[in-house]
């Protein structure tokens, strides 16, 4: 069963790691072993604390894109994850 989740990961909080590398790695085993979804605020907030953002997880038949836009309206990427 192919399941994908799209991660972002905020450069400002990587210091967390570092302060508890135990407890990333535990929240990223948590999202790895069973997926994240909304009903699942917990695993969102632990990952959260390391600044890190996900999408849903979702089979990977399902297309998936991102695309990044300044506060203007320019988009500069767009990659579709399928």
């Amino acid at each position: 069963m192919g399941n994908r989740t799209i991660v972002e990961f905020n450069h400002d909080l990587a210091s967390e790691i570092d302060r508890d590398p135990e407890g990333f790695i535990r929240a990223v085993r948590n999202m790895l072993n069973s997926g994240v979804n909304d009903s699942e605020s917990g695993k969102r907030d632990d990952l959260g604390r390391f600044g890190i953002r996900t999408s849903p997880t979702h089979h990977s038949s399902t297309k998936a894109e991102v695309a990044l836009t300044t506060e203007g309206g320019y988009e500069f990427f767009r990659k579709r994850f399928s």
